[in-house]
């Protein structure tokens, strides 16, 4: 927990701790020297254009690359209680590359996860990327203040707002992350050989892997519409539900990551060949974190091949130039072979980039190629 004050005179942040103009890179690394590898915010610059790349997105992006174990999580923002947000309004620097910045369900009581808050912001970015990355519960029963001045006494009250959505995605996170150092993949049983370290792009990876869409958006207490399908501004890819992801012995759905730290140069491919059984959603998530700059820097793209020969591309049916998140999902996969590559499109930052890639299905094999050159294609 960091204090970081309070003023209504700052015209920034209301948070004078943090700085006006906004500095979050010392609470960051004040954290991150303390131990911490998963940081919840709840909050926006007021004093950088909503969805824009600002300098403290920039400055998020330049710590996650230079920390690459920090997960840094963000909330998108509420447009007020009713009525639909302009594209393009959720906050800085959520909205930066390498965050994961998380909208909201529920929104009202009564309403569960199955319902977009109405008020969450949405994107996209100012550059076209997808934002947010999923969505999370923004209506609770907290835990408050003393209210009836009687200390004997737990009080509560019920809170709305996209605060509460970062935070429960930040603890999900942290499962994922034990999931990964108690050494429970890829058996599915807690194992002292398999401990490893992640990346925050695997966290990421992870999370995303175990999103759902989520199917209707509130527009006010009580009006309701489809939601559009995901990947979308609205909801990223969809709320989370971690069994989806993670595997556990005796679980049909299976877990392949690679979390490739020594990456890939440019015009190298690396492929894993899975052989899958139909029943079983199929899903393939690509995350890199990438170097700070208003667009795509360095530009990876997720091809998979079906079993027919058809190539699906992430977030498409073509390559994606604009985010450095790409998903794939099959809802009803064939029985049979399929190839997932990584492609490393364009590097202009550095010799090589790092990834991680994260496939959920059923899965009978798996045959591993790396570090392939092929064309690279502009």
């Amino acid at each position: 927990m960091q204090d970081a004050g309070l003023s209504a005179s700052d015209t920034c942040t209301s948070r004078p701790g943090i700085g006006c103009p906004v500095n979050v890179t010392p609470a960051l690394d004040q954290a991150y020297r303390q131990g911490a590898r998963i940081h919840s915010n709840s909050w926006g610059d007021h004093g950088a254009p909503a969805a824009s790349y600002s300098q403290s997105a920039r400055d998020v992006d330049a710590f996650v690359q230079s920390h690459p174990d920090m997960l840094v999580v963000f909330n998108t923002g509420n447009y007020g209680q009713n009525g639909a947000p302009p594209p393009g309004s959720l906050s800085a620097p959520g909205a930066a590359k390498n965050t994961l910045q998380v909208g909201g369900t529920r929104g009202y009581p009564g309403r569960d996860d199955g319902v977009l808050a109405g008020y969450s912001l949405v994107g996209p970015t100012r550059d076209g990327r997808i934002k947010p990355d999923v969505v999370g519960p923004a209506y609770v029963i907290a835990g408050d203040i003393e209210f009836d001045n009687n200390p004997a006494t737990c009080d509560s009250s019920a809170q709305g707002g996209t605060s509460w959505a970062s935070p429960t995605m930040a603890g999900a996170s942290a499962l994922v992350r034990q999931y990964y150092t108690d050494g429970f993949y890829p058996s599915g049983i807690a194992t002292a050989a398999d401990r490893i370290t992640p990346s925050a792009a695997l966290l990421k990876a992870t999370i995303i892997a175990a999103a759902r869409p989520v199917p209707v958006r509130n527009l006010g207490t009580g009006t309701d519409i489809a939601a559009l399908p995901v990947p979308s501004n609205e909801q990223g890819f969809g709320f989370p539900v971690l069994d989806d992801a993670l595997y556990f012995s005796g679980d049909r759905a299976k877990l392949r990551i690679a979390d490739v730290r020594s990456g890939l140069a440019q015009g190298e491919s690396a492929s894993i060949r899975i052989d899958v059984r139909a029943g079983t959603r199929l899903k393939a998530v690509l995350v890199w974190t990438d170097p700070p700059g208003a667009q795509l820097v360095n530009d990876l793209d997720l091809r998979v091949v079906t079993p027919s020969g058809q190539a699906r591309f992430g977030n498409g049916s073509q390559r994606d130039r604009v985010n450095n998140v790409e998903a794939v999902t099959i809802d009803a996969p064939a029985t049979g072979s399929y190839t997932f590559s990584v492609d490393a499109t364009t590097i202009t930052s550095g010799p090589r980039q790092s990834y991680a890639l994260v496939i959920t299905g059923d899965f009978v094999s798996v045959t591993q190629e790396s570090g392939k050159r092929r064309a690279a294609r502009h």
